[in-house]
């Protein structure tokens, strides 16, 4: 086997292959023994946290909460690749309160410092099922090899019993929290 030594590799600047280096067809490019730079906005790892839903038999996940006080929710931790990056937070989840108005207010915190919150996140009547949704964009100026942890709290506003990540007797709500590494 022969070694080709290149520092880069430039297609044509002009033609219809311009700027192009193919790989020509039944040929494979093996880079499995290299480290390969993404671009910037580029997703490197997804990581997650799911409560599965189900139908007609209830999970042991719930969370009542009957205090104002904030309560741990979910949670979900990611190892960073790469210095610098920035990590996208989605979160789903349910919420549900059958008996007084639905008050829940939510805290988004990365490790012990919060980065985002809403007063208003579960609001609404008693006995109606609310979804609460995020998308966040996070910077947290992490080393290569930083372990994160992004956690949920929730507290309860009302005068009954909050109950997160719901389930009974029939069934439970699929819950979620996504977190995906971008490139810097």
């Amino acid at each position: 086997m022969s070694t080709l030594q290149v520092e880069n590799l430039i297609g044509p600047t002009s033609g219809s292959n311009t700027n192009k280096v193919i790989i020509p067809s039944g040929q494979t490019l093996d880079a499995s023994g290299a480290t390969l730079l993404p671009s910037s906005g580029q997703i490197i790892q997804t990581v997650q946290y799911l409560r599965s839903g189900s139908v007609g038999s209830s999970s042991s996940s719930r969370v009542d909460v009957s205090t104002s006080a904030y309560t741990d929710i979910m949670f979900k931790s990611i190892s960073t690749t790469m210095a610098n990056c920035q990590l996208r937070v989605m979160i789903g989840m349910v919420g549900y309160n059958s008996s007084s108005a639905l008050r829940g207010s939510i805290k988004i915190y990365r490790d012990s410092t919060i980065i985002d919150g809403d007063t208003y996140g579960l609001w609404s009547t008693a006995g109606t099922m609310n979804n609460y949704i995020l998308d966040h964009i996070d910077s947290p100026s992490a080393s290569a090899g930083t372990t994160l942890t992004y956690k949920i709290q929730g507290n309860n506003s009302g005068s009954s019993t909050m109950m997160y990540l719901y389930t009974d007797g029939g069934g439970g709500s699929s819950n979620h929290i996504t977190l995906q590494e971008i490139a810097g």
